[in-house]
């Protein structure tokens, strides 16, 4: 590639040429402006010997400016002819960088990835004199690189503004390889972040393609903090994966800013926070109403896994977190949101109190799983379930969480009626060795009809402080209404103490 060049003093700012229309020259541009005029430099791939017959003509100036080696003033267009076609440029203002990447020990030859899906105009300041001009006119996802000759610290700088996305689950923008994450340095040196993401990836409008998803955008990197304003003009409802695994397994990050996702408000959309904190063990505390602008009806799998193993949490789940919810429940709307939470010592009254209506499909399962801190469970934590029983609808709900004391609070699930469901209770109180008193009377409703696979299974496996008579439906105990549908209800020597150990059968034991 020939390269027209001309040394440039006194730099005042930089803009963009592009093209217009499309052609099959391959000819791209960067200009400069120096004093009151632009000074061209030309980049070309097509016959390089031919450089006589590369020019730009000014709309009204009859001279022609062979090379590029001119200064011309700024318009809104510039008429180029190349070997007697004409083709119209059109000047674009500079595109300044408002989000920024700190990268600590870059090595010598080292290579910083950056995906992009957003369709618009961009620019990545790579920090060492490469500054990239990108003109996306699609949104396929694609790889952007830096490569450093010499090792050291850099600040990578972005800028730019979409005008479109993905219709699909796809990154406006990412820092995370899948292919390259075993030997990709963002993953331990990528440690800082700054400005405001949300200018460059705003929600443009209510569609799918008018809403930009932070898909894995910060996963596996080293950052240990965030800016307040980092999503600051993301500002609307958001969409389906929205941010799906944005800081999955950033393990040094210790707080969350509040009002993050002030800017979120709107119905929930399916997997908007599906593992967005994933293995971010060393956050200590939530802020309260990280999500308060969340209203209406569940969508499925909401929040799901968002704090999973995150196991520097202490203290109480911050009342409200979950916004204004309201209606009935989805599928697996809060699966495994704080599994793993060991360090939590207690939930809020009325946590889910706006979620009324029938089970939906694993709804609740695993969602305090290993949650070994927790003291307790609130009275009428899931009182507004009513109807039939779903599938896996509490499936591991507490399974692990063996800090829990006292006794289990009558109503806990609700008014359940009609016939089983598989799994429905499969490891619900799965160890919980702390629980004691009795089971109340009616726990699991008014069930009634054939018995589902795995329904009971190992519900109260390894609670040997259980007192009181084994649980009941209707005045029956569970194991009269179904004798061969127990699957170790009550394994782990947790029938051992009950009044009726003499009558359980095996099947349930």
């Amino acid at each position: 590639m020939v390269i027209f060049n001309k040394i440039i003093q006194n730099i005042v700012c930089a803009v963009t040429l592009l093209f217009v229309t499309t052609n099959a020259y391959s000819t791209s541009f960067k200009t400069l402006r120096t004093g009151s005029g632009i000074s061209a430099i030309l980049y070309s791939t097509k016959n390089p010997a031919n450089e006589k017959n590369l020019h730009v003509q000014v709309p009204g100036d009859s001279n022609i400016y062979y090379g590029g080696l001119t200064t011309i003033p700024i318009e809104d267009t510039i008429r180029m002819s190349i070997d007697d076609t004409v083709y119209y440029l059109k000047l674009s203002e500079p595109v300044e960088p408002s989000f920024f990447v700190s990268l600590t020990d870059i090595t010598a030859g080292e290579t910083f990835e950056i995906q992009l899906s957003a369709q618009g105009n961009f620019t990545i300041d790579c920090g060492n004199g490469n500054v990239q001009t990108i003109n996306r006119t699609d949104t396929t996802n694609t790889t952007y690189s830096c490569t450093y000759i010499s090792g050291g610290n850099y600040t990578v700088g972005i800028g730019g503004l979409a005008i479109s996305y993905s219709a699909t689950i796809s990154t406006a923008i990412s820092f995370y390889s899948s292919a390259h994450a075993a030997t990709h340095p963002n993953r331990a040196k990528m440690t800082g972040i700054s400005g405001d993401l949300g200018q460059i990836f705003p929600i443009l409008n209510a569609t799918t393609s008018g809403s930009p998803r932070f898909y894995q955008t910060f996963r596996n990197t080293a950052i240990t903090s965030m800016p307040p304003e980092l999503f600051a003009s993301v500002q609307g409802a958001p969409t389906n994966g929205m941010f799906y695994q944005t800081f999955y397994n950033c393990s040094g990050l210790t707080s969350i800013p509040a009002g993050l996702f002030s800017g979120i408000t709107g119905a929930p959309a399916t997997n908007m926070f599906y593992q967005t904190f994933y293995n971010c063990s060393g956050l200590t505390s939530i802020p309260a109403g990280l999500f308060s602008g969340i209203t209406g009806a569940p969508a499925s799998s909401m929040f799901s896994g968002t704090f999973q193993n995150c196991s520097g949490l202490s203290g109480s789940i911050p009342a409200g977190l979950f916004g204004n919810l309201t209606g009935a429940p989805a599928t697996a709307m809060f699966g495994n949101t704080f599994n793993g939470c060991s360090g939590l010592i207690s939930i809020p009254e009325g946590l889910f109190s706006g979620i009324t209506g029938a089970p939906a499909s694993s709804m609740f399962s695993g969602t305090f799983q290993n949650c070994s801190g927790l003291i307790s469970i609130p009275e009428g934590l899931f009182s507004g379930i009513t109807g039939a029983p779903a599938s896996g609808m509490f499936q591991d709900t507490f399974n692990g969480c063996s800090g829990l004391s006292g006794s289990i609070p009558a109503g806990l699930f609700g008014n359940l009626t009609g016939a089983p469901a598989g799994a429905m209770f499969n490891r619900t109180f799965y160890d919980c060795s702390g629980l004691t008193g009795s089971i109340p009377e009616g726990l699991f409703g008014n069930l009634t009809g054939t018995p589902a696979s795995m329904m009971f299974n190992r519900t109260f496996f390894g609670n040997t402080g259980l007192r009181g008579s084994s649980a009941k439906s209707d005045g029956q105990y569970l194991y009269e209404k179904w004798p061969d549908a127990g699957d170790g209800c009550y394994g782990g020597n947790a029938w051992q103490n009950l009044d009726d150990a003499a009558s359980i059968p095996s099947t349930w034991r």
